[in-house]
Formats: C-alpha cells, sequence, structure tokens
C-alpha cells in the first residue's frame, strides 16, 4: 500500500467536513440549512480531485451529479 501524502490526507479531511455539514445543515429545518448548497458545493472540487485521482470512476459521476444538485440549490434558494 502506497504511502499518502499531505495532499491527499488533507482531501480526506476536508471531504469530511464538507460534506458532513452540507448534508447536517440540508437536512436542519433552520433558516441557515440553505447554507448547506454553498458548504457542499465548496466541498466538490476534492471529490473531483480524489476520485480522479484514484481512478473512482463512479465516484466521480456521482460527484459531477453532486455539483448539478448544489449549484441548482444555490439557483433556487439564493439567487431566484
Amino acid at each position: 500500500m502506497a504511502k499518502e501524502s499531505k495532499l491527499d490526507t488533507f482531501v480526506q479531511f476536508a471531504i469530511i467536513i464538507f460534506s458532513i455539514s452540507a448534508i447536517w445543515l440540508l437536512s436542519s429545518d433552520a433558516p441557515y440549512s440553505r447554507w448547506g448548497f454553498i458548504i457542499g458545493l465548496a466541498g466538490q472540487p476534492f471529490w473531483f480531485y480524489s476520485s480522479y485521482k484514484n481512478k473512482e470512476w463512479g465516484v466521480f459521476i456521482v460527484s459531477v451529479f453532486f455539483t448539478i444538485s448544489y449549484t441548482r440549490g444555490i439557483y433556487n434558494f439564493w439567487i431566484k
């Protein structure tokens, strides 16, 4: 098993923090729940990097869907 670089460790940590925060906020009925879309979208580059680097194409495709979904949420709850 290859040794993880500091970047890979940081990316995994970012995925955990952004993903958990986004889902926690989106599942809340509080007025600030819409921030979950922004936090979720901010975490997507880490998902793309990790899935592309590790050739996890299923995760990469799901990341595309989540990016579209978060963008849609931002449009519906922030812009519209």
